[in-house]
């Protein structure tokens, strides 16, 4: 017989699939596709920005995709700064430390000037004796 249409009809039900059978394993995670209107999330969705051009500060796009001239901008000044306290402790502590700072300068201005007078007269290389030489390679 070519096709179901030529088929003869019988008063009998239709025939039912084959049995469920749950194979071993973890199962797919195919989900199905929710019908319109069924299923609908009743958590609150996250509110997001829109996108912003960092080229001419226009919403809807991004740099990347920006058409638009670039807009010069203002350069952003620094904060201004901190006042110092007055607090007792804080006053001992920033003494101390400018009485380091400059007790170190001192140090390296005395190094310096006293590593010139060295640099003027010519320095004789060190050459160890032959008597420290051999009595080192005894010694090991």
């Amino acid at each position: 017989m070519p096709g179901i249409k030529q088929w003869e009809k019988v008063n009998m039900p239709e025939p039912l699939p084959p049995p469920y059978k749950k194979m071993p394993g973890r199962p797919n995670s195919r989900k199905r596709k929710k019908e319109a209107g069924k299923g609908e999330s009743k958590r609150v969705k996250r509110a997001r920005k829109p996108n912003k051009c960092g080229k001419c500060g226009q919403l809807g796009h991004n740099t990347k995709t920006s058409k638009n001239e670039a807009i010069a901008k203002e350069p952003v000044g620094k904060a201004p700064p901190r006042p110092q306290s007055t607090s007792q402790w804080s006053t001992k502590v920033r003494e101390r430390v400018a009485k380091r700072k400059a007790e170190k300068q001192a140090h390296y201005k005395m190094v310096a000037q006293s590593g010139n007078e060295n640099s003027q007269a010519p320095q004789d290389p060190i050459i160890p004796s032959q008597s420290s030489v051999c009595r080192a390679s005894t010694i090991s």
